[in-house]
């Protein structure tokens, strides 16, 4: 591991811990404060065609209130898929949260069984 990959593990690490420390309802409400801002700033998000979305671990920022309210606009949204080799995934569409299943770190991803989105 060279001293970049250290540092990089330990900043991780170190993030990690400071979520983890945040209260759950201080966290709903900042979600839902970024929610509003990523709208306000970003507004073609709200007529876009497709978004790319990662389902969120425990502490992180959680998009599947953004997620569903895409899903009801007819927005595309696909989610992505680690490969065997590191640090190499694929996108897949995903209609529906039902057609995630536990990835090989833990994460959520689209199940094995469909074929990469290529349309960006």
């Amino acid at each position: 591991m060279t001293n970049t990959d250290s540092k990089k593990a330990a900043l991780r690490t170190e993030l990690r811990a400071r979520r983890a420390a945040i209260p759950n309802d201080i966290r709903r409400g900042r979600d839902q404060t970024l929610w509003g801002r990523i709208f306000f700033r970003f507004p073609e998000l709200l007529t876009a065609r497709t978004l790319l979305f990662y389902f969120p671990l425990p502490q992180e920022i959680n998009l599947i209130p953004v997620f569903n309210y895409a899903r009801k606009h007819g927005i595309v949204c696909a989610f992505p898929r680690c490969r065997e080799e590191k640090g190499q995934m694929d996108f897949y569409l995903v209609d529906s949260l039902d057609e995630l299943e536990v990835g090989k770190y833990g994460n959520s991803e689209k199940k094995a069984d469909a074929r990469p989105f290529t349309d960006f």
